[in-house]
């Protein structure tokens, strides 16, 4: 899979916009996107962000000279094919997950995962909560401590964080003060039909 961007200025005015790559451990990358500056209206894309092959993480895209209100959408190629969904502008504390999927069998298999990103300035404790379809609590909650700023944490059932033979949903929280961003993947597989993968921007509230 190869993740690229395309960020629109929606200001009234010219805005620099950068992009800037954390991986889920080790060195960010500042710069994986060009600095490029946007007229409004304008729409800059990176097919392809500047990192090394085999990175995992997350991105953070900042308008500077001066700030200025951008829309971004997330591409992610590869097989079977091609995800689209918007990037979170801004964060709160708790955040909403209407579908997911633990190894579910539905005329095919159907796996989810979630992807949530610290956008505070410190490190932040985080727990997923899941339920299902009649809201009821389904296996243990997960948590994470100390996910650093920027950072991403990923779930999933093969990861052993996420209940398996589930259908249903869940609720991201995070201690006080420090905002969270999600992204949920979801794919289907199975014999007779075409294998698809799609995603969504969680909900904030």
């Amino acid at each position: 899979m190869t993740t690229g961007l395309a960020i629109m200025n929606v200001g009234s005015g010219s805005t620099t916009v950068s992009v800037d790559c954390y991986p889920t451990v080790g060195t960010p990358t500042i710069g994986c996107g060009a600095s490029t500056n946007l007229s409004p209206n304008a729409t800059v894309v990176f097919g392809a962000l500047n990192v090394s092959d085999g990175f995992v993480g997350a991105a953070v895209v900042r308008t500077t000279n001066p700030p200025a209100p951008v829309v971004t959408l997330i591409y992610e190629s590869g097989s079977p094919q091609q995800l689209i969904t918007d990037a979170p502008l801004s964060g709160t504390t708790t955040a909403y997950v209407p579908e997911l999927y633990g190894n579910y069998v539905m005329g095919q298999t159907w796996n989810s995962g979630i992807s949530v990103q610290n956008t505070s300035s410190s490190n932040a404790n985080v727990t997923v909560t899941y339920y299902d379809r009649l809201g009821n609590p389904v296996g243990n909650p997960q948590t994470i401590t100390g996910l650093e700023p920027n950072r991403v944490w990923m779930l999933n059932y093969s990861g052993s964080n996420m209940p398996g033979n589930f259908s249903g949903s869940a609720v991201i929280t995070s201690n006080s003060n420090h905002p969270i961003v999600a992204i949920v993947s979801m794919s289907h597989t199975g014999s007779g039909t075409t294998d698809t993968n799609a995603s969504y921007t969680v909900p904030n509230r």
